[in-house]
């Protein structure tokens, strides 16, 4: 695991000085060794840290050049079937120098092309590969989004590029002009969706896509091309299903998955929450070591959120040596203060707390880690799911013009679609009591549309009524749900998830946390291979009668006593609100009422009328309230630069 950086420009406008800063904004990535390879003439420079975890020696450098000297390479991430791919060119005739996994991905590139070496690739990566046969610099982003990598133009139309957006702010001409359609997303996801950045110069890479950049007579020419698509591999149909072959099959894949995963030079672990997802990890991991394997959980001190004592039955059960953290008030005031600087751009997911501290303990101890990240958005483990499910029946049973009326005023804003349909309630007996705006969010939350589910994924923020002036930033959960054209409200939110908030909250979040610790965070349940076979098999399998995760369920009762496991989902969720009445209300009470709010685009009164409401103890207020401090600290961070 490493980070990769680089600039791109006419031959007479690159600066190579600023590429040193640039390259040591990632220290944190890959600790153990830094590199830069520049092109003059070509206009190009490429920077490398690395975390060594496989081929440690000299060999494994970055960036790194192919034998025939045309392509060069900088490579974030792991290809867990190297070895295969090896085999494959030395049958060739290919002699490779080192062990590494970038030797290998470069040598194939070199001998196949990008574009077929990537397709045989399994594995997690950001890739930068300057062909100086073409002149031509592709960025390459893993098909699920699990590793990151962004890019953006300078003033003076030159490109550059870095895992982390700090990489790309350490450039002397980056220009730090706020996206105010990404703060109006920002506001309604709790993160910024991709491919925007916060940054109005600055985009992400595409899961599943390659940039191609190249200038030509001074001029850009920028060619995005999509090599992988989740729609291509959905199945809703169930003909000829068999699922007693389903199970083994998936069973099959995972092992692969896993074992392959398990492949290190230096120690490994498994972070362990002791969920479903999790623990299969955990319990396949331990079954396939040559020892007894390393498991980290962190837990709370309040009961009602705390899964560490599942975690450490399931632990004791597959025969791991767990260590456990629990996490007091006194480590989520030392974390806060690194959270803009962590995620470099407004991130308001409270969970990347305890994520950050687990990883950290398991730093203490190994350098890799796999975790159960992917399994709730391609097997239905989330509650709304399951709610989305039952509102589609009961919303059936509407009047068919009733459903039409409630699912146009969807198109509005949120509050103005619970008074657009209190009215009709009330059919025009003017002012519209507290009874009719109850009945109307009732009626709200049946509609069987893809709105729903992206108001239930959002952080209910108004941005109309948050923004001094609000742009229209659309809503990128609609518009993944509406790529897939199919009649399950449940199958197309799955498919939404996995699109826009797996990878911008879920991967952004373990990424961002192991990182920071200088972690390899591994996610076998996002191998490319299980989540293609996964949707295939029909919806109703992956939540079998109303049991979400029902497969990876059926393959844990192998490994683990049912009652260890089979609980209702909890999640990774802090007690944010008691830190934020508690030991964090001074910090909190000064962001909100200082001028930050004005300075992003938000109206200072609505950042206070927040924060009283979290105070005076309401529970709705929480994510809003999290999600505007996460921004209003990643706005006090980026001035004091």
């Amino acid at each position: 695991m490493c980070g990769v950086t680089g600039i791109l420009a006419p031959s007479e406008l690159l600066d190579r000085s600023p590429l040193d800063d640039m390259v040591d904004a990632l220290t944190h990535r890959g600790p153990d060794d830094r590199g830069v390879w520049v092109d003059h003439g070509a206009g190009v420079a490429l920077g490398h840290r690395r975390l060594a975890i496989r081929d440690l020696s000299p060999t494994g450098h970055q960036p790194m050049v192919s034998a025939s000297g045309e392509t060069i390479v900088a490579f974030n991430g792991e290809i867990y079937n190297a070895d295969v791919i090896r085999r494959d060119l030395e049958s060739l005739g290919h002699q490779f120098r080192g062990s590494s996994d970038t030797e290998v991905l470069l040598e194939g590139i070199d001998r196949w092309g990008l574009r077929e070496t990537v397709d045989r690739c399994v594995g997690m990566f950001a890739i930068a590969v300057w062909d100086s046969r073409t002149q031509q610099l592709t960025l390459v982003r893993d098909r699920l989004g699990i590793k990151p990598l962004y890019w953006g133009k300078l003033a003076d139309g030159s490109v550059v590029f870095g895992s982390e957006l700090k990489a790309l702010q350490a450039h002397p001409r980056f220009d730090p002009s706020i996206d105010s359609a990404s703060v109006a997303a920002y506001l309604r996801c709790s993160y910024v969706p991709g491919p925007r950045s916060i940054w109005a110069s600055c985009w992400k890479v595409k899961p599943g896509h390659m940039l191609a950049l190249q200038f030509g007579n001074g001029r850009l020419r920028v060619e995005e091309t999509r090599y992988w698509d989740l729609k291509d591999h959905v199945v809703s149909s169930e003909r000829d299903f068999d699922a007693t072959d389903a199970i083994e099959r998936l069973h099959a894949l995972l092992r692969q998955a896993v074992g392959q995963r398990l492949v290190s030079d230096v120690p490994l672990g498994v972070l362990l929450s002791g969920g479903i997802d999790s623990s299969l990890v955990a319990a396949i991991a331990a079954e396939q070591a040559s020892g007894a394997i390393r498991t980290f959980s962190a837990g709370f001190e309040d009961g009602r959120l705390d899964e560490s004592v599942h975690a450490a039955r399931v632990a004791q059960a597959i025969g791991s040596d767990h260590t456990q953290l629990v996490v007091t008030e006194s480590d989520a005031l030392n974390v806060v203060p690194q959270l803009a600087t962590m995620y470099d751009e407004p991130f308001g997911d409270s969970s990347q707390i305890p994520t950050h501290l687990v990883c950290a303990l398991a730093r203490q101890h190994v350098t890799v880690a796999l975790s159960g990240d992917g399994g709730d958005e391609t097997f239905g483990g989330y509650h709304i799911y399951g709610r989305l499910h039952q509102l589609a029946r009961t919303a059936r049973r509407i009047p068919h013009a009733l459903r039409r009326l409630i699912d146009a005023a969807t198109s509005l804003t949120p509050s103005l679609a619970l008074g657009a349909v209190a009215r009709v309630l009330s059919a025009g007996r003017g002012r519209v009591d507290a009874k009719q705006l109850r009945t109307a969010t009732r009626m709200l939350s049946l509609i069987p549309s893809d709105a729903a589910h992206a108001w239930a994924m959002s952080s209910r923020t108004d941005v109309s009524v948050a923004m001094i002036d609000p742009p229209d930033a659309g809503c990128t959960i609609e518009a993944a749900a509406a790529r897939l054209e199919c009649p399950d409200l449940v199958e197309r939110a799955m498919f939404a998830d996995s699109e826009t908030y797996l990878i911008d909250d879920i991967l952004t979040k373990v990424d961002r946390a192991s990182m920071a610790c200088s972690l390899e965070a591994r996610v076998p349940l996002l191998d490319h291979r299980v989540v293609e076979y996964a949707w295939r098999t029909p919806v109703a399998w992956r939540r079998r009668d109303g049991v979400a995760k029902w497969p990876l369920r059926q393959l844990l009762g192998q490994y683990v006593p049912k009652d260890l496991w089979d609980r209702p989902k909890q999640g990774f969720g802090a007690p944010i609100q008691a830190w934020l009445r508690g030991p964090l209300r001074e910090w909190g009470h000064a962001l909100c009422t200082s001028d930050l709010s004005e300075r992003v685009g938000i109206k200072p009164a609505f950042a206070r009328k927040t924060w009283a409401a979290l105070v005076r103890g309401d529970r709705r207020a929480v994510r809003p309230t999290w999600t505007i401090l996460m921004l209003l600290a990643w706005a006090d961070r980026s001035e004091s630069r």
